[in-house]
């Protein structure tokens, strides 16, 4: 899907940026939200990690304590 690489692109840029202009940051998260899915991204000095799949937040039930 052309817009969820444009908002991976834009995440993954956008924490790249951080941790080059704070050299004593170790790890950035992002979060890519496109209609109902979003995935988690990961970004530390050796690359980046995301998730494979998105999480749908209509099928996700939310339990109350």
């Amino acid at each position: 899907d052309v817009e969820v690489t444009a908002a991976t692109n834009q995440v993954v840029t956008g924490l790249r940026r951080m941790l080059r202009e704070q050299l004593n940051r170790r790890f950035a998260f992002g979060v890519t939200l496109c209609e109902a899915n979003f995935r988690v991204w990961l970004l530390d000095r050796s690359g980046v990690v995301g998730m494979r799949s998105s999480i749908d937040m209509n099928k996700v039930r939310v339990v109350t304590v």
